[in-house]
């Protein structure tokens, strides 16, 4: 096997399609190279703002394929005599066999002629060009762009392909580059062109370059660096693995350095000295062991540690700037106390259909009293969360949240503190927004959970209302992201809470409830996800999902209890007992059970068990003991298992037959309580 390698040299790359763009590279890599059945190692991604390279190691020939094709059929194939007409002939010709190779095999047509031969393979060298254009070509961005008059389209314009079988030069050309074995090093600090002898040098002649072309290697690096380096400071570095990203993707041979900042911006709030260093300027702040923040900052550059003292002083002016802007805007703010500012929210669109913020926060007070009711919240917990409803937007009238959006609720909390609100109100204002994202912290406050249900549930339903639903991959209100964040909250409150009241009462804040079935359809769409993700059964799943409750951490309690119980075998034979009843239940009149019409004892044995499994049930389902109540499920195996085997269901006797489709009828609804467990196998 041999090496090739292909690099494609653009301009610079934004940094958040490097990694999509490398993914989509080498994942169609693969699946040329297999279509075109050409054996190959696993395909390895190379990467940096002005490159996006792959490497694998490829068998020198196409492997043969044996190809078999089908003629005509016999009887047009030889005549009477059993000599071969001009069909059969002309087939074999084309197809460069003899007549007499010609296999004869039965279809369901009738018997027809077929040809079987090998095609060899081609030498891998010969089928690289067509390969290598066919990959670039199919590459397919969001935002793509054309330069000068050419027709194709990438992220950034391409200038250079470094392609090599080895250490022969795959010829073709693309956008008007034409292949060599030619790469590029770093724009500043490299010598220009990078020549290539073989595609095993690749790495190593660009690390000459000043490019560390590996991703991995070059993270680990700016990691270590900022480790190093904080530690010097006496402090650690507050890494985000975001922004870790990002700044990699930034880079092709970084060094880390520090800067600090006048110790008198350490009063401003810590979010307000976080924000612009890593939003704005991509630095990484310094922290002491217990959390406070050093005066200090790490940067990463593109390019060696040669005159980083000049660099430094630069990144510090530069943040010095923005570090004023903040405390004139945190100063400008506290000027005016936070609750003289929520009359300012009535002149601020919420959105054109749904009114203004104003609008919003009263409907936000209304829904914490309600969910502060339904979640027995105490009274002081209940009276926090609706001061803080009352004030939860009013900060987005602050010149600090105007110029920094990431910073909405935080600076709510800082500037309710300041206006002499109390912890509580402060904290749910903060905890408003939380989770922000999948793997976010949720709130751990009980006014801080209110505001945040009552908050995502009113931009769903408020959505839904007026038809702004997501579809496909669009969701530009992050519909689906406020719904997950209301189902995790929920799941992890542990209290008992049904969501389509929830919703009905979030809806009528608007008027007449009209889409609290699709707001439900919409709810366990994300709720079917986690439970998936969970690694649940779809069959599982699905059962929990058509029970009869909206009770999200219920559910998630009945099926955890029900996945712990399905792999024991009498769980799979109560599963067979109970869709036989079911089955047979669908043919129940409706009438109720009359046990005068029981005439065997199996009858009476099995109502007998039936109904001490309901009163277990009822009483296992109000303490939410779900394994108990599946064990006065499973109580019924026997007694149905007897029944079927000695009691004819469908008797001749009409009451009889009708009676004891009833008593499988009860037994089904009951099952049904639980989970639709004939969804258990689909």
């Amino acid at each position: 096997m041999k090496t090739l390698l292909f690099e494609i040299g653009t301009e610079e790359l934004p940094a958040r399609i490097l990694n999509p763009g490398l993914e989509q590279l080498a994942r169609k890599a693969e699946a040329l190279l297999t279509a075109a059945r050409i054996k190959h190692s696993a395909v390895k991604t190379y990467g940096t703002p002005r490159r996006m390279a792959i490497m694998t190691e490829l068998a020198e020939r196409q492997e043969s394929q044996l190809s078999q094709q089908r003629g005509p059929a016999l009887r047009v194939a030889f005549d009477e005599e059993g000599n071969p007409t001009k069909a059969a002939l002309g087939f074999a010709k084309s197809q460069g066999v003899a007549v007499e190779a010609l296999q004869r095999r039965q279809t369901e047509s009738g018997v027809y002629l077929y040809a079987e031969r090998e095609l060899r393979g081609q030498e891998t060298g010969a089928l690289l060009p067509d390969l290598l254009f066919g990959l670039i070509d199919s590459l397919s961005f969001p935002h793509a762009m054309r330069w000068g008059e050419r027709a194709e389209r990438f992220p950034r314009p391409v200038r250079w392909l470094a392609a090599l079988w080895g250490s022969e030069v795959v010829d073709f050309s693309w956008a008007g580059v034409h292949s060599d074995r030619f790469s590029r090093g770093h724009r500043f600090w490299g010598q220009g062109t990078v020549a290539l002898a073989e595609a095993g040098e690749y790495l190593e002649k660009l690390r000459a370059g000043y490019v560390l072309a590996d991703m991995q290697e070059r993270r680990q690096a700016i990691q270590r660096g900022l480790v190093a380096k904080a530690g010097q400071l006496g402090g650690r570095a507050l890494i985000e693995d975001d922004l870790l990203d990002e700044v990699n993707n930034l880079v092709e041979y970084p060094t880390v350095f520090a800067g600090s900042f006048d110790p008198a911006y350490l009063a401003l709030p810590q979010e307000v000295i976080i924000t612009p260093m890593r939003d704005q300027q991509r630095y990484f702040p310094v922290a002491k062991e217990n959390g406070e923040l050093l005066n200090a900052f790490l940067a990463v550059r593109n390019g060696t540690a040669e005159n980083i003292e000049v660099v430094a002083r630069g990144n510090e002016r530069v943040l010095l700037a923005r570090l004023e802007d903040a405390r004139f805007y945190y100063q400008k703010d506290r000027e005016k106390p936070l609750r003289e500012r929520v009359e300012d929210l009535k002149e601020i669109v919420y959105h054109e259909k749904l009114g203004s913020l104003w609008e919003k926060t009263k409907r936000l007070e209304k829904l914490v009293v309600w969910l502060g009711g339904q979640l027995s919240a105490s009274p002081e917990a209940l009276a926090a969360a609706n001061r803080a409803a009352a004030l939860s937007k009013a900060d987005l009238t602050t010149s600090m949240v105007g110029e920094f959006t990431e910073l909405q609720g935080i600076m709510g909390r800082e500037y309710a503190l300041a206006s002499g609100e109390s912890e509580d109100v402060a904290l749910a204002i903060a905890e408003q927004y939380l989770p922000r994202f999948a793997s976010d912290r949720l709130p751990q406050t009980v006014p801080g959970r209110l505001l945040a249900l009552a908050d995502k549930v009113d931009a769903v339903v408020g959505c839904f209302r007026v038809g702004l639903i997501p579809t496909g991959s669009e969701d530009p209100y992050a519909l689906r992201r406020a719904a997950l964040g209301v189902l995790a909250i929920l799941l992890a409150d542990g209290s008992s809470l049904e969501l389509t009241e929830l919703l009905t009462y979030a809806e009528s804040l608007y008027g007449v409830p009209e889409q609290t079935q699709n707001l439900k359809e919409f709810f366990w769409g994300r709720l079917k996800g986690i439970f998936l993700d969970a690694g649940w059964p779809h069959g599982l799943v699905n059962a929990v999902l058509a029970a009869p409750s909206s009770d999200v951490f219920s559910l998630q309690a009945r099926g955890e209890a029900i996945g712990k119980v399905s792999s024991q075998p009498q769980f799979a034979d109560l599963l067979v007992a109970y869709n036989r009843a079911a089955n047979l239940a669908q043919k129940a009149a409706g009438g109720s059970v009359q046990e005068k019409l029981f005439v065997q004892a199996e009858e009476r044995r099995l109502w007998d068990a039936f109904r001490q499994a309901e009163a277990e049930l009822e009483a296992g389902m109000a303490s939410g003991a779900w394994e108990k109540t599946l064990a006065a499920l499973s109580g019924l195996r026997e007694p149905l298992d007897a029944f079927f085997t000695g009691v004819l269901v469908m008797d001749k006797e009409a009451q009889v037959r009708e009676n004891r489709l009833a008593v499988l009828r009860s037994i089904t609804d009951l099952f049904c309580r639980v989970a639709d467990f004939k969804l258990m196998g689909v």
